[in-house]
């Protein structure tokens, strides 16, 4: 859905934000979501990080090191500010993010507006594209959906995924490879 002029055109500008994770800062008392990256999570309480996670946000706290502005694309289900960024070091700190390797295009949402930065990296091999790696997230499942079990691979599920499931306390399933 676009947004209004006004809004659109808002910005923050700050100097050495705030990092939390690989696609997630705050700029003062707004928290921004960049837009159009899926970083691998971090750990949160029992559940360990995912390979990367730290990598992404200290390559995050490096590209907004200096003077960091972001234009507002969206608000999120979460109100988050969603943003286009850019730094001192980087013209476009989300496109950086994803040539790094070290996070993926989060396509669900970018439609495909970083897609070379990500080719770029997979034709390079950095970061979770070394050794012809594989994504922490290969089908481009962002953090909602893959606690909801959306946008898995066609024929997967708790039953016949890849792998078996996970043994879980909650609701939430997850999938291991089979040894």
């Amino acid at each position: 859905m676009p947004l209004p002029a006004a809004i659109a055109a808002a910005l923050i500008v700050c100097t050495a934000p705030t990092v939390h994770d690989g696609d997630t800062l705050r700029c003062g008392s707004e928290r921004v979501r960049l837009f159009g990256v899926d970083a691998p999570e971090v750990r949160r309480g029992q559940t360990p990080a995912e390979p990367f996670a730290y990598e992404a946000r200290d390559e995050l706290i490096r590209l907004t090191r200096g003077r960091v502005a972001c234009r507002l694309v969206a608000r999120d289900r979460y109100g988050r500010f969603v943003g286009k960024c850019w730094s001192s070091a980087s013209p476009d700190v989300n496109a950086a993010l994803i040539r790094s390797g070290l996070t993926t295009e989060y396509r669900r949402y970018s439609k495909g507006a970083y897609a070379k930065a990500e080719a770029d990296a997979k034709a390079a091999g950095r970061g979770q594209w070394a050794d012809g790696g594989v994504p922490a997230k290969p089908w481009g499942v962002g953090p909602s959906s893959r606690r909801q079990g959306r946008d898995r691979p066609p024929g997967a599920t708790p039953q016949t995924g890849l792998g078996r499931p996970a043994a879980s306390s909650s609701s939430l399933v997850t999938y291991r490879p089979e040894p």
